[in-house]
């Protein structure tokens, strides 16, 4: 079977298992909505054929806090990344805060893609409520003293 005969039946299995009559559409790239969050599921041969990514749409930047927004999620990708995503951007056909992730198609079941949606749905809700994340990104800071370049080149830890 092929990667994208995978994708295939990853998502018919997908849409059965949520009582979807679409699965064509979701094949083309169409949005598909899990608990009001809309998500696009996305497979690209030239890109990666072993991958499916997952792009959620966490919703639009309020006007006026953009560089709060901006400083936001650059702290949440710099705490959160671990080198296979996830990843929180904006779209640069929107302008709305996407998070960009992804699922090895050999590991993924239908079920199992549901429960990351639904997983990732409540995060954008949250997202939506407290954009920004100001308490996540308080709790991702290290408790731990830095020590600064100046302070290790004399010889002495930061307390």
């Amino acid at each position: 079977m092929t990667t994208h005969q995978e994708f295939a039946r990853l998502i018919e299995g997908f849409c059965e298992h949520c009582g979807l009559d679409e699965p064509e559409r979701i094949l083309q790239g169409g949005p598909v909505s899990v608990d009001d969050i809309v998500f696009s599921l996305i497979y690209s041969e030239q890109v990666d054929p072993d991958l499916l990514f997952l792009y959620t749409d966490y919703g639009e930047v309020p006007h006026g806090r953009e560089a709060e927004v901006y400083r936001a999620l650059l702290e949440m990708d710099l705490h959160l990344y671990t080198g296979r995503g996830p990843a929180l951007t904006l779209s640069s056909e929107s302008g709305r805060v996407v998070r960009a992730d992804h699922c090895r198609l050999a590991e993924i079941k239908p079920q199992t893609l549901y429960a990351v949606m639904v997983k990732v749905a409540a995060e954008a809700k949250s997202w939506r409520e407290d954009q920004c994340f100001s308490k996540v990104i308080a709790a991702l800071r290290p408790q731990m003293p830095t020590t600064s370049v100046r302070d290790w080149r004399a010889g002495r830890p930061r307390s």
